[in-house]
């Protein structure tokens, strides 16, 4: 995406105009911190909380050198990675080929000098950082909920564009998503998600709200059906 403004969509669509997807997990835990900036010592965090009257812990482990926990214009990358896999065709090893350019693309991102280098953090943000939901991950096929620990990315390869060895326009990327993300996306554990309004809201946190809001409005259970609709204009 050039530096043109974003879209100038006012309301979300409902879920029958929607036809791209989130995997249902992940929209509903918010792994991705949605402050958009944290220092490089803020590494770790916990939240504890009941599913069904059950209680449940998530969890997540970073490291400084890549700048904390996953966090900011992270869930933008980590939500045009989710579209990028189903729209090739959900591969059952989870692998994604694809290029730097086309990833901040789908995110709404500017194709930029500046969002190449945040690229390249994010990327090693979330193949560093390691997630635990202990009794919070829903297995879609077997109707229960299990613990599961993960990497958003389990493996990372890319070409470099430049000679300080960072992402470039030109760069291509291969990528393979957490098993457990894959696996439930492959199940049909989805739920919609309105890919074009998201990335017409302007800033990460807003857009990371609306995504997190978004996700509670589907019943665990049956995240094809949302507890209320939003409400149209009169």
């Amino acid at each position: 995406m050039t530096s043109t403004k974003r879209s100038q969509k006012t309301r979300p669509a409902t879920p029958k105009e929607i036809s791209r997807i989130d995997e249902a997990n992940v929209g509903r835990l918010g792994l991705i911190s949605i402050q958009e900036r944290v220092p490089d010592s803020f590494t770790s965090w916990t939240v504890d909380f009941h599913v069904e009257g059950r209680p449940a812990r998530l969890s997540c482990d970073a490291i400084p050198k890549y700048g904390g926990v996953p966090h900011g214009l992270d869930g933008d990358i980590s939500t045009a990675l989710i579209d990028l896999y189903v729209e090739d065709g959900c591969p059952e090893d989870g692998t994604l080929h694809t290029t730097a350019y086309q990833i901040l693309k789908r995110a709404g991102l500017h194709d930029s000098g500046r969002y190449y280098q945040n690229l390249r953090q994010t990327l090693f943000r979330l193949r560093t950082s390691t997630y635990t939901a202990s009794e919070a991950w829903r297995d879609h096929r077997r109707g229960n909920w299990t613990t599961v620990t993960f990497n958003y990315l389990e493996a990372l390869e890319f070409t470099s564009g430049d000679e300080d060895l960072g992402l470039s326009r030109s760069s291509t990327l291969k990528i393979r998503l957490a098993t457990p993300i894959t696996k439930s996306i492959r199940a049909q554990y989805t739920k919609p998600l309105d890919l074009e309004f998201l990335t017409s809201l302007d800033r990460p946190l807003t857009r990371a709200l609306y995504r997190l809001l978004d996700a509670r409005r589907y019943p665990p259970e049956d995240p094809e059906s949302p507890r209320l609709l939003y409400r149209q204009p009169d």
